[in-house]
C-alpha cells in the first residue's frame, strides 16, 4: 500500500518485465571509467546458481523413521563432496555469466570476450556489482533486504 493513500498499485506485465531494462552506470577504478549494468532476471539467477553448484556433489541417503515416516537428520547418512578446483572454476563461470547478462552495451558482448577482460579480477568485481544491482546475494542464494525495500518502494 502506498504511504500517502490507501490505494494499492496494480502491477502490470510491463512493470514486472520492464525492470530489467533499467541501466545503472557504475564506476570501476581498475578500468578508469563507468560500465552500463542492469539487473538479472529470475531465470538468469537460476542459471547462475546452477553453474555455481557444479563443483559439489551430494551422496548418501536420508534416514526415514519407520514409525513416523519422517526423515531424521541425526541418523541420515548424507555427504557433501566439494572439488575445490571445480568449485573455483564454477564460481568464475557463474561470474562470467552474470557479467554477460548484466552488461548493457549497445552491441552484444560474447562470453569468450568477457573471459579476456583485463585486469585480472575485474570480472569478479563487475559480477559483484551486477549482483548488488539485482539485490541478490550469491553466497546466500536469496534476495537481500535492500531488494525487498526496493520492491516495496516500486509498489508504492
Amino acid at each position: 500500500m502506498s504511504e500517502n493513500n490507501n490505494e494499492v498499485k496494480r502491477i502490470t506485465k510491463a512493470d514486472i518485465l520492464g525492470g530489467g531494462n533499467n541501466v545503472t552506470y557504475i564506476y570501476f577504478e581498475d578500468l578508469g571509467g563507468e560500465l552500463p549494468l542492469g539487473s538479472l532476471t529470475d531465470g538468469q539467477v537460476a542459471q547462475i546458481d546452477a553453474v555455481k553448484g557444479r563443483g559439489s556433489t551430494m551422496g548418501g541417503s536420508p534416514y526415514i523413521d519407520k514409525k513416523t515416516g519422517n526423515p531424521d537428520s541425526k541418523k541420515s547418512n548424507l555427504t557433501l563432496n566439494i572439488n575445490l578446483e571445480k568449485a573455483a572454476e564454477a564460481e568464475y563461470e557463474a561470474d562470467v555469466l552474470a557479467v554477460f547478462y548484466g552488461l548493457r552495451f549497445d552491441e552484444r558482448i560474447m562470453v569468450d570476450e568477457i573471459k579476456k577482460f583485463k585486469p585480472a579480477g575485474i570480472v569478479k568485481k563487475i559480477a559483484a556489482e551486477v549482483y548488488k544491482i539485482t539485490g541478490y546475494d550469491p553466497k546466500k542464494k536469496r534476495m537481500t533486504e535492500a531488494t525487498v525495500k526496493d520492491v516495496k518502494r516500486f509498489r508504492d
